[in-house]
C-alpha cells in the first residue's frame, strides 16, 4: 500500500429533496452568480427551475450563460470568461453533467487570472485560485461534481486536455436522482462506460503491491455499475435504480478508490481524448467503450490476474484473458454500446493521427512512452476496427 494524501472537501447534498437546501448554501458565495448550463435539457427536467426559484428566494443577481457542448470547446469556454470577468460576478453554478460542470471550472479558474485558460491545460501555468462553483448535477458520468478535474477541447488543434487543482473542487453539489429521469438511454449507458472506465485505470495500472480495501471498493463500485445501468434500462422509471446509480458514478471517480494504489496511468483516457478532439461529435463514453476493450487486449499478458478478477467480479469465472476480455465485450453489446471504430463513425485510416495525437497527450501527462509509443497505440487501435 503506497503513501497518500486523501483530501475532498466537495459538500454532497443528495435526494429527491436536497434543493430545499440550495438557497441556503449559495447564499455563501456572494451577490451575483453565473449560472451556466448546455442546451437546456434542465428546463426539461426540473433543474433550471428548482434553480432559479432559490436564486430569487436568495435574492441573486442571475446572468445565463448556456450553449456548452458535451465534448465543452475552448472557444466558448473562453466567452464564459469574458462574460464572468464583464460581469463581475462572486460565484459559478453549474447545472448539468460532466462537460457543464469541467467549462464551468475553467471559467471559474480563467475569471481570477489576466493570461489565457488553455495555459492551465498544457500545464504551462497551474491553478492556484477560482471562483468559488456550486453543482447541479443532471447527467451522471465523470464525477466532475465532487472531483478537481477539468477537461476542454481546443476545436482548432484538436487536443483534449486535462487540468485539475484544489482550487477547481466545488463548494457543494446537489444530487437529485429525479433529474435523470428524462435522460435518454444512451446516456445512461455511456455514463455508466465512463464511471467503469474511471475504475479501471486505477484498478489495472497502480503500482500498489498490496491495498485490498481500494480493490474491494473498486470491486463493489463495479458491480453496482453494472447491476443498476441494466435495471435502469429495465426500469427506467423506478427512483432506488437510479439513486444508487448516480452515487456510485460519484464514487467512481471522487479519489476514494486511488488512495494508496500509487500512480495511475490513464492510457484509455488519452487515446479516447485523442478521439473526440479531433471527431467531437463522438460521445467520451462511447469512444472509452471501444477503446477499453482493445486495450485489455494489448495488454493482457501484463494485467492477467487482474483482468480475470475483474470478470469474475462483474461476469462469474473464466477460463483465460481472451474470454475475460470477450465477455466484457459482449456486455457492453448487450447495453448498446459500441465496441468499435467503425460504430462511432472512426475510419480505420484515421487512426495514425489518432496515434498522434494520443502520444502528444500521453507526453503532456507524463506517462510512459515506450509502452504507449505512436506504434503501440496504433497497435491498441487496429484491435478496435
Amino acid at each position: 500500500m503506497k503513501d497518500f494524501v486523501f483530501y475532498n472537501p466537495v459538500k454532497v447534498y443528495f435526494g429527491k429533496n436536497c434543493m430545499k437546501h440550495f438557497d441556503k448554501e449559495v447564499r455563501k458565495h456572494g451577490k451575483k452568480v453565473l449560472l451556466v448550463y448546455g442546451k437546456g435539457s434542465i428546463k426539461k427536467n426540473g433543474a433550471y427551475n428548482d434553480i432559479m426559484n432559490a436564486l430569487k428566494k436568495a435574492g441573486m443577481d442571475v446572468v445565463e450563460f448556456s450553449g456548452v457542448q458535451p465534448n465543452p470547446v475552448l472557444s466558448h469556454t473562453r466567452k464564459g470568461i469574458e462574460i464572468a470577468k464583464k460581469e463581475k460576478v462572486d460565484f459559478i453554478i453549474a447545472a448539468g453533467g460532466g462537460s457543464v460542470i469541467d467549462e464551468s471550472k475553467a471559467i471559474a479558474a480563467g475569471a481570477v487570472v489576466d493570461f489565457d485558460v488553455w495555459d492551465f491545460y498544457t500545464g504551462k501555468k497551474v491553478v492556484k485560485d477560482a471562483l468559488p462553483i456550486v453543482t447541479v448535477l443532471t447527467l451522471p458520468a465523470t464525477a466532475s461534481e465532487m472531483n478537481m478535474g477539468s477537461v476542454i477541447t481546443d476545436e482548432e488543434t484538436g487536443l483534449k486536455l486535462s487540468t485539475g487543482g484544489e482550487a477547481l473542487y466545488p463548494e457543494a453539489s446537489f444530487l437529485n436522482p429525479e433529474y435523470t429521469m428524462t435522460l435518454p438511454k444512451e446516456q445512461i449507458v455511456y455514463g455508466t462506460v465512463d464511471a467503469i472506465s474511471h475504475i479501471v485505470e486505477p484498478y489495472f495500472n497502480h503500482t500498489a503491491k498490496y491495498n485490498p480495501l481500494s480493490l474491494n471498493i473498486a470491486d463493489g463500485v463495479l458491480k453496482t455499475l453494472k447491476e443498476t445501468c441494466e435495471n435502469i434500462l429495465i426500469s427506467p422509471d423506478n427512483y432506488e435504480y437510479r439513486a444508487a446509480h448516480m452515487w456510485a458514478v460519484t464514487v467512481a471517480f471522487n479519489g476514494l478508490i486511488r488512495t494508496g494504489l500509487g500512480k495511475s496511468e490513464f492510457p484509455n483516457h488519452a487515446i479516447e481524448h485523442a478521439i473526440s478532439g479531433l471527431f467531437p461529435e463522438v460521445a467520451h463514453g462511447a469512444g472509452l467503450a471501444v477503446v477499453m476493450p482493445a486495450w485489455m487486449n494489448f495488454m493482457k499478458e501484463n494485467i492477467s490476474s487482474l483482468l480475470l478478477r475483474f470478470s469474475s467480479n462483474l461476469f462469474g469465472s473464466v477460463n483465460d484473458e481472451s474470454a475475460a476480455i470477450e465477455v466484457f465485450k459482449n456486455w457492453l453489446k448487450s447495453i448498446g454500446a459500441p465496441v468499435s471504430l467503425s460504430e462511432i463513425g472512426v475510419d480505420k485510416d484515421a487512426i495514425p493521427g489518432i496515434s498522434e495525437k494520443a502520444e502528444e497527450i500521453m507526453r503532456l501527462w507524463g506517462m510512459n512512452i515506450e509502452v504507449y509509443s505512436r506504434e503501440n497505440i496504433e497497435k491498441i487501435l487496429e484491435n478496435a476496427k
